[in-house]
């Protein structure tokens, strides 16, 4: 199942943003690798460029990817990145 909204962001539907979660916007991919309130470390993957570490605040990570289609129940899709 998937969602618009960070995991966690809000009361409903009772999900947590953790490791493993992960997003997509188009090409665009991200995969949380640590939350450690108040930071997130994530993966930030683009099919046109290379994959970039990096962190920022969980409420401006929250704000950053809100409307991404998120994922936190299925496994991140290796496959599309390594093609």
């Amino acid at each position: 199942m998937s969602t618009k909204g960070v995991p966690g962001s809000k009361a409903a539907p009772q999900d947590k943003l953790s490791r493993g979660c992960w997003a997509e916007k188009g090409a665009e991919l991200v995969l949380v690798e640590q939350v450690k309130t108040p930071t997130v470390v994530y993966l930030s993957i683009d099919a046109k460029k290379a994959a970039k570490p990096a962190a920022m605040a969980q409420v401006d990570f929250e704000k950053q990817f809100e409307g991404w289609t998120w994922h936190d129940k299925t496994p991140f899709p290796w496959d599309r990145v390594l093609k």
